[in-house]
């Protein structure tokens, strides 16, 4: 019986040490770690899987590929690897699908990974081989993706950013024919300038934040003088276009709208005129009152009198003003 419990501890021992390793990070030159695989048979069974966590996206410059990273975790929330696969698609800010494929993942393809955010983490790395992509319209977008193996395991489709790593198309910009003249009209649609382009040559930067730079090269031909113009200068251009744009059978309709419009702005001139030395009698007026009433504060008898006679001459002048 004592041999039977010693053998069986030497088995539980066994199992015990085969899933104790951990995988160890190793980091290149450039600082991007390196996954040690976990062995097999250590928390490897899909069936086991509960959690889907911490998924990212990111571009590896030094192996010129994308990295899609996400973790499993039991019910425990104890991270552990398996074998699943991988539905992805990528779709660019323009709503272009520039990506769409299936990735089998293995335990292998699980290792520690640092980030300043989370801090270490044990993560599957699906690599995406950049030539896999195609260019669009648009450096970033979303990154759609579903885990599961089977009959045994699935979740939901999650998706995570692409920002600023996503390629774009080339850009092709044609001209027309040099050189090229454009003709500057001035307000009375007359030209006031002609300014020859004779040639063109664009840039395009698409390194992190795209960018397109248009340089054009010409010269100004010729321009006409006194483009700015007093106001009796600006009438008369008004009427002289006027005049030669109407037709004959109109001509005389149009003189007498615009002897309506002179006689219209000549009464609202001697309105306004009007108005204004109304407005300065009627304050020459008060004000006399006023010097005449301090002058006269100290002989009430007097002051009086002035008011009855001049509050009769007011009433008369409105009475005659009615009739």
């Amino acid at each position: 019986m004592k041999r039977f419990f010693l053998m069986w501890w030497l088995v539980i021992a066994l199992l015990l040490s085969g899933c104790g390793l951990s995988a160890s990070r190793v980091e290149t030159p450039t600082g991007e770690p390196v996954p040690t695989p976990t062995p097999s048979g250590c928390g490897s069974s899909a069936s086991r899987v509960e959690t889907l966590k911490s998924w990212s996206f990111q571009y590896n410059e030094g192996t010129s590929d994308y990295s899609l990273f996400f973790g499993l975790a039991d019910k425990n929330d104890k991270p552990l690897s398996a074998d699943v696969d991988v539905d992805i698609r990528i779709v660019n800010d323009a709503d272009e699908e520039v990506y769409a494929g299936t990735k089998s993942v293995s335990p292998d393809d699980f290792s520690y990974y640092t980030s300043q955010a989370a801090g270490e983490q044990y993560l599957a790395n699906v690599r995406i081989p950049a030539a896999e992509i195609k260019a669009g319209k648009s450096e970033s977008g979303k990154v759609y993706f579903t885990v599961y193996k089977g009959n045994a395991l699935r979740f939901d489709e999650v998706n995570c950013d692409a920002l600023y790593c996503l390629p774009i198309e080339e850009v092709q910009v044609t001209f027309d024919s040099f050189p090229l003249d454009l003709k500057v009209k001035d307000f009375m649609g007359s030209t006031a300038s002609v300014i020859q382009i004779q040639g063109a040559e664009f840039k395009f930067d698409k390194d992190y934040s795209p960018q397109l730079t248009i340089t054009i090269t010409g010269e100004k031909k010729s321009s006409h003088h006194h483009i700015f113009h007093t106001a009796k200068e600006l009438n008369y251009l008004r009427e002289k276009y006027i005049l030669e744009k109407i037709p004959d059978d109109q001509l005389l309709e149009y003189l007498k709208l615009e002897e309506k419009r002179h006689e219209l702005q000549v009464q609202e001139r001697n309105i306004r005129e009007k108005r204004i030395m109304n407005a300065f009698m009627l304050t020459v007026i008060l004000a006399a009152i006023v010097a005449v009433v301090y002058s006269l504060h100290e002989n009430p008898t007097v002051l009086i009198s002035i008011l009855y006679i001049g509050g009769i001459l007011a009433g008369i002048h409105v009475w005659n003003k009615k009739k």
